[in-house]
């Protein structure tokens, strides 16, 4: 199994790579007027516009960046 690993503030995760897709390069994040505060902005992807959400709102520590291991 491959995973990858991160944290998020103290706690420490890992997601299953089976189902991976792509690994995308950093991109340019645009930000979204009136979005929701877990969503960080949008990129576009092979001229698809994608939401970016931010891990840590979901984890109920805003604020916090999370960390590749």
């Amino acid at each position: 199994m491959l995973a990858l690993l991160f944290r998020l503030g103290t706690e420490h995760f890992a997601l299953d790579l089976a189902g991976l897709t792509a690994i995308l390069p950093n991109s340019r994040i645009r930000p979204i007027p009136h979005a929701p505060a877990e969503i960080c902005g949008e990129f576009n992807w092979r001229g698809r516009m994608v939401p970016e959400f931010d891990q840590a709102v979901f984890s109920m520590q805003p604020g916090q960046v999370s960390d590749l291991v």
